[in-house]
């Protein structure tokens, strides 16, 4: 397990494939991470130990353009998670020492198939043919 030290605690990840990524955090009392959005990414946080604030902008491009924009407050204790879409500006932000399970999942994008030919149907008399050619 490779660990990251953090200005707000460390990160050490847990796993990781091209689909997933798991990392264990521990936040100091106070720490608060920058405000941030991914791209692909959806964040999953589950509190084991401790007490987070979530903090989620929308409807807007700006985090610190709050005319512009919603500021969620989640508050988050052991055992519970939270779910970040991608695309939206978040922060957390540690009441007490915590430890987190981070997990990053990220969507197969769709249409996912490249053609070079169309399927159809072939008559019994094609099958039969077909089959001839095989012995």
């Amino acid at each position: 397990m490779m660990t990251e030290g953090k200005v707000w605690g460390e990160t050490s990840l847990v796993f990781q494939n091209k689909m997933v990524a798991v990392h264990c955090l521990e936040i100091k009392k106070g720490g608060f991470s920058s405000e941030h959005r991914h791209w692909i990414k959806t964040n999953h946080i589950t509190v084991l130990r401790g007490e987070l604030i979530i903090l989620t902008w929308r409807d807007s491009e700006n985090p610190r353009d709050h005319r512009k924009s919603m500021i969620d407050q989640t508050r988050l204790r052991a055992g519970v998670e939270f779910v970040c879409a991608p695309g939206i500006w978040h922060q957390f932000q540690a009441i007490e020492d915590s430890e987190v399970i981070e997990i990053y999942t990220s969507e197969l994008l769709e249409p996912d198939i490249e053609r070079r030919t169309r399927g159809g149907m072939k008559t019994i008399a094609e099958l039969k043919a077909m089959a001839r050619e095989s012995e």
